[in-house]
């Protein structure tokens, strides 16, 4: 009941007058924000309830598409042969690719700049404090520790 007041209250209002130069934006949510902070004379703020349910509904997704794209990415990335990548390395890999997807750059373009973070290309003997690639071979490298995963699935096949 109390939002239906609210709602037949919101016309009474002249909004253009709490905009700057007394224009109404196109935007809903930014329309809103200024609804939610508005109070009246009485210095209530008499649509706060109202805004923020409208604030949101904005703020729910249309639709699972995006989900269901990270879903997709993740089972491109975690094959069978792939099956032992950590979290740590799989949210990497995924942020990596979504990186030059937004920026729309293939990877056979990417160029390693100081920023980039080389550390996951040495052994993890080369540095005892950093966790381990793999619980079983705690001193290879990862392209040791593909390769090995390789020859074990071969070997289940033959």
């Amino acid at each position: 009941m109390q939002l239906e007041q609210q709602y037949d209250k919101l016309l009474l209002v002249d909004w253009r007058k709490e905009f700057p130069n007394e224009e109404i934006p196109h935007e809903a949510v930014n329309f809103w924000k200024v609804v939610q902070k508005y109070e009246n004379a009485a210095g209530e703020k008499c649509f706060a309830e109202l805004a923020q349910i409208v604030l949101n509904a904005h703020a729910l997704p249309l639709s699972t598409a995006f989900g269901e794209r990270i879903f997709s990415h993740v089972t491109n990335i975690k094959t069978k042969v792939r099956n032992r990548l950590s979290l740590e390395t799989m949210e990497a890999v995924l942020r990596f690719r979504s990186r030059l997807c937004s920026e729309g750059i293939c990877c056979n373009k990417f160029e390693v700049t100081d920023k980039f973070n080389s550390s996951i290309y040495r052994s993890s003997t080369e540095h005892p404090e950093e966790p381990s690639t793999s619980a079983a071979a705690p001193s290879r490298n990862l392209a040791e520790q593909d390769t090995q995963d390789f020859d074990e699935m071969m070997q289940v096949h033959i």
